[in-house]
């Protein structure tokens, strides 16, 4: 494996495990419509928890789009030097795939793994077909 390959391959895994240590914390966090606050009109300190919730969600959603960014690019960087290395589309998709099983299987579900493993495998994708 070329450098450079070898490169954007530890860079992914590491954007994977930071990847799976976000999922993790954001469910977490969040745990279902009990995390929401009743219906009753928030007032005094009751109404800055709300707002302190709702904000604290709002950063978390943004760490994880920040996190899912890095993923892609990431992801497109390795699917890049693999493609320039010579590999297929099929084998680029495998070699990605592996990095993400191999980096996060052990802290993540099947359905997270799952999903993660689709955002790679899009990521790749495109990487590898753009001009």
């Amino acid at each position: 494996m070329p450098t450079s390959s070898t490169a954007a391959r530890a860079a992914l895994a590491r954007t994977v495990v930071a990847v799976a240590a976000a999922i993790g914390a954001t469910n977490l966090v969040y745990d279902g419509a009990e995390h929401w606050p009743s219906d009753g009109a928030p007032s005094g300190p009751g109404e800055s928890r709300e707002r302190l919730a709702h904000t604290g969600e709002q950063q978390l959603w943004v760490a994880e789009d920040a996190l899912h960014a890095a993923l892609a690019r990431d992801v497109g960087a390795y699917a890049r030097a693999l493609r320039d290395g010579g590999m297929t589309s099929r084998q680029v998709l495998i070699a990605v795939a592996d990095v993400v099983r191999e980096a996060a299987a052990s802290s993540l579900g099947a359905d997270a793994l799952d999903a993660l493993l689709h955002g790679a495998g899009r990521s790749s994708v495109a990487a590898y077909f753009a001009t």
